[in-house]
């Protein structure tokens, strides 16, 4: 059993490791994408990375449990809800190290800076003035909403395999 939980814990750790590499990646892409529309400054673009990190790391998470419990046709709760907590107090201490980078904290780093700052989040150089506190906060927050994405699509990957082969099996 702790094996197992090992196993699925450093496989949901590359899950969302990859998840906030691409995030970066779209990030970039969306503030330039509206940078083409209207110019962004940055507390704007800082709003942009921020649900597009929320999206992009929670929606490939999601789609990633989605398939591999509709494959398995099983989505243990107490087994995934250990291994992604895990996971995710494996991302929170490389975070800590790195100072919640977006390549690792995801959105965290943004969410972090409107709580310190509010509408003057407004530079780069705000950053070194948020504390540590907030950061945990934000870290906390979208962790929890990663945590419900994967919950949710996980069950509905399970449920929709049972429901496929039911109908399979009845002939409809």
């Amino acid at each position: 059993m702790k094996k197992r939980l090992f196993s699925e814990s450093g496989f949901v750790f590359l899950f969302i490791f990859s998840a906030c590499l691409v995030n970066l990646a779209v990030m970039a892409l969306a503030v330039k994408i509206v940078n083409l529309f209207i110019v962004v400054d940055y507390f704007s673009a800082a709003v942009i990375r921020l649900i597009t990190s929320c999206v992009t790391v929670s929606g490939m998470l999601g789609a990633i449990v989605y398939f591999i419990s509709y494959r398995k046709a099983d989505f243990s709760f107490g087994l995934s809800s250990g291994a992604f907590w895990l996971a995710t107090a494996l991302q929170l201490l490389i975070s800590v190290l790195f100072k919640f980078n977006p390549f690792i904290g995801g959105g965290s780093l943004y969410l972090a800076g409107f709580f310190e700052h509010g509408s003057s989040f407004d530079s780069i150089s705000s950053v070194e003035y948020i504390g540590i506190i907030d950061y945990l906060l934000a870290f906390a927050i979208l962790a929890l909403f990663n945590y419900a994405v994967y919950s949710v699509c996980g069950f509905i990957g399970k449920y929709k395999r049972l429901s496929d082969r039911k109908k399979l099996l009845s002939g409809e």
